[in-house]
């Protein structure tokens, strides 16, 4: 669910008020998810609020600023997102390694990568103090949500996983700001089924499907790592 989270676009107004997401369109542009090996990319460009361009602080920039992103997702567990900063002339990446410890629970580790901090300790130190208040956002978010997990879409498809030509449909409907999250869904699905067809351990056979995993991802306690 925090990946999914992550590649949501439409939550920053909503959930990160607080930190970047103040002043941001609430209306999502089209964009489009772009397969990449087994996983996707997705590239946009919007307004949003960078508080931490010290140019903000002394009037010289407005606070809301173009930012072009762009999302990668490595399955099952890896994310990346690279924030470009034009009228600021900064770049800002960040990337999340979900480690599942158990049915429970699941570590996440967060890598920065900023160019624009100089070696300065005490602003790379705000700076991973800044992310780790718009994770615990996305974390308090999570806690709220009476669900038993991500849903995979339908059956996993026999061809490009972000087509989807053979899930079904109609258990629900997406709008055009999901396109992300049914991307990783139908990229999870694809991988439950091609782990189902590998032979079971001892048999030389493919398994016939009863030992296939849920096709839910379980509520989870997130544990969290940040390295700077």
């Amino acid at each position: 669910m925090l990946a999914d989270n992550f590649l949501d676009t439409a939550h920053f107004p909503f959930v990160h008020a607080g930190t970047i997401g103040a002043g941001e369109d609430t209306v999502v542009a089209p964009y489009r998810v772009t397969q990449d090996d087994d996983g996707f990319v997705v590239q946009m460009e919007q307004r949003v609020a960078n508080p931490e361009d010290p140019k903000v602080a002394t009037g010289e920039h407005p606070l809301v600023q173009r930012r072009w992103s762009t999302y990668v997702y490595r399955p099952p567990f890896m994310l990346r997102l690279r924030l470009d900063y034009p009228d600021a002339g900064m770049i800002n990446t960040i990337q999340f390694c979900l480690q599942p410890e158990d049915e429970g629970s699941t570590r996440i580790y967060t890598r920065l990568l900023r160019d624009d901090l100089g070696g300065d300790a005490a602003r790379m130190a705000e700076a991973a103090r800044f992310e780790q208040a718009v994770l615990d956002e996305d974390l308090a978010l999570q806690e709220r949500f009476d669900l038993d997990g991500l849903p995979l879409i339908g059956d996993p498809p026999r061809g490009d996983p972000l087509r989807g030509d053979d899930a079904d449909p109609a258990e629900e409907v997406s709008i055009r700001a999901d396109a992300a999250g049914v991307a990783l869904r139908r990229v999870l699905a694809s991988l439950v089924d091609r782990a189902t067809r590998l032979p079971t351990s001892g048999s030389g056979q493919p398994s016939d499907g009863r030992d296939r995993p849920r096709t839910t991802a379980r509520r989870t306690e997130f544990r969290r790592t940040t390295i700077r």
